[in-house]
């Protein structure tokens, strides 16, 4: 059977009518849907969390130049981690900074759902016990690099500030940070609910308006908190070279200790089990490769 089950993700940002195809209708029900994307809203963080974007921000005729003249190591960055560069005067002055880098976090996925139906209690409350998976999630990261009108350097490449801020850059693109949203967005998403009867299909409660926002509000709080842990690594950065104005005696020393277990328990991490995976696992990822972006520095 094909059934048409309505996703509405207002909430995040987009809505869709997805097609279902009930693959098994049993005790143990499973359920496929296909082409979900899901947009969270974009979070400004940075050195300053509650940074947004300014309306009157805009982006000069000078910085397609700029951005055609970048380094390897720049474009690199540029490329992956999606970054535009923009003046917003307005929104700097706010936040008494020089410099902003902001990011957010977009991704796609589908997910199945398992469904079984139970009873407990003395009064027998009969329940539907749902595990959700999201299958094969894609995300892409997006940057924006904001500095003031004012600034006008002969080569951008070569300032402190430019350079600042695509360290943050490089941290919220770091490979071991990618892992570690992987593993944290590959955990089963479980939750109960009530049935009439057993007679009632398991399936039954996962048409209802608040199954859909269940699985939203979980997604989305786990994606909040690698946001939360991003923010706290990009402020790491901030005190150790005060902003970019003070130059970072080892850098790959620093840059060691991001996003390993250590450093996670210290910010309180919600998910240490899946750190201490991706730590296991970092032996075979490539960041060390990663941080030498720029060979002046």
């Amino acid at each position: 059977a094909v059934w048409i089950y309505r996703v509405g993700i207002q909430q995040l940002g987009c809505r869709g009518v997805l097609p279902v195809t009930l693959l098994r209708s049993t005790l143990i029900c499973l359920i496929l849907l296909s082409g979900i994307t899901v947009r969270l809203p974009e979070r400004a963080f940075a050195q300053d969390p509650s940074t947004q974007a300014s309306d009157e921000s805009n982006s000069p005729d000078y910085i397609p130049e700029w951005i055609s003249l970048a380094p390897p190591g720049f474009r690199r960055l540029i490329e992956l981690g999606r970054v535009r560069l923009q003046v917003d005067d307005r929104e700097l002055a706010k936040h008494k900074r020089i410099g902003l880098t902001k990011f957010s976090i977009q991704f796609k996925y589908r997910f199945r759902l398992e469904a079984s139906s139970g009873m407990e209690g003395e009064d027998e409350e009969v329940y539907s016990d749902v595990n959700v998976y999201l299958l094969n999630p894609e995300f892409q990261l997006n940057h924006l690099v904001v500095f003031a009108s004012s600034f006008r350097p002969e080569d951008p490449w070569k300032s402190k500030l430019i350079n600042h801020e695509f360290d943050h850059v490089s941290i919220s693109t770091d490979p071991r940070m990618q892992a570690l949203l992987k593993r944290i967005l590959a955990l089963p998403i479980r939750f109960r609910l009530p049935l009439d009867n057993l007679a009632q299909s398991p399936l039954a409660p996962i048409y209802k308006p608040e199954i859909e926002k269940k699985i939203q509000s979980e997604v989305r709080a786990r994606v909040v908190e690698l946001e939360r842990i991003i923010q706290a690594h990009y402020d790491l950065l901030d005190q150790t070279s005060d902003h970019g104005n003070r130059d970072i005696a080892d850098r790959m020393e620093m840059f060691s200790t991001f996003f390993t277990p250590d450093t996670l328990e210290k910010m309180g991490f919600g998910f240490p089990e899946q750190a201490k995976e991706t730590a296991k696992a970092s032996q075979r990822i490539n960041w060390k490769e990663h941080y030498p972006w720029n060979p002046t520095q």
